[in-house]
């Protein structure tokens, strides 16, 4: 008698040959997410460095003697400046990107420093290598910027940090080891994106630093 159907062999190798290509479209899939991701963070950071330029002059500074600092966010929300997705219930004072990364703008004051006033824009992330691709991805979108910046810096808050600074303010040391904008070297620009990893910290500041009217 002769039997129909499929050896188990065969099915094996049916089922081997979905395996390979199930793996093949979940990693497609994972790249394209992570591009789509990319792309709308630049897209959402964008518009608030844009919007806080824009609005810098409806702002003054916090009036005192020593460092001080006024957070933005909350008149922003209220200026309809921020897009909604990116506004939280229950949270006025940060706003966060598609990768939930948490972002807060400051107007500060530093009279200890050359620069009186200025806005720092912060973005906390987790470390990790998708906050290395996202440091690489906005210090292309911060190209655009760099007319306004004054320094970019990656930092934990205490534990150390690296900067880029801006092309006229550059340090001759700075420009001896690639830290500004016109001589970016690869290498640096590697270590930048990768100090949180490197420094095995447990989350990562992105800070840019920009200039007011008053400055």
């Amino acid at each position: 008698m002769r039997e129909n159907g499929r050896s188990m062999v065969e099915m094996l190798g049916v089922l081997a040959i979905i395996g390979v290509l199930s793996v093949g479209a979940i990693a497609g899939y994972s790249k394209a997410m992570m591009k789509y991701k990319l792309n709308k963070q630049a897209e959402q950071i964008s518009e608030l460095l844009n919007n806080s330029i824009i609005t810098a002059e409806k702002f003054s500074a916090p009036v005192s003697t020593k460092y001080a600092e006024k957070m933005l966010i909350p008149y922003y929300i209220k200026m309809n400046i921020v897009p909604d997705e990116m506004i939280r219930a229950g949270t006025t004072n940060y706003v966060y990107d598609v990768f939930g990364n948490e972002i807060d703008i400051d107007y500060c004051t530093d009279p200890t420093s050359k620069r009186i006033t200025y806005l720092r824009f912060t973005i906390n992330g987790k470390k990790g290598d998708p906050f290395t691709d996202q440091c690489v991805n906005l210090l292309q979108l911060l190209k655009l910027f760099q007319s306004h910046i004054y320094q970019i810096l990656i930092t934990n808050r205490g534990v150390g940090s690296q900067g880029i600074h801006n092309n006229d303010t550059c340090s001759e040391a700075d420009k001896k080891y690639g830290r500004c904008w016109n001589n970016l070297s690869f290498k640096y620009l590697a270590d930048f994106c990768n100090f949180c990893n490197k420094k095995d910290l447990d989350y990562c500041v992105l800070q840019v630093v920009y200039y007011t009217k008053d400055l």
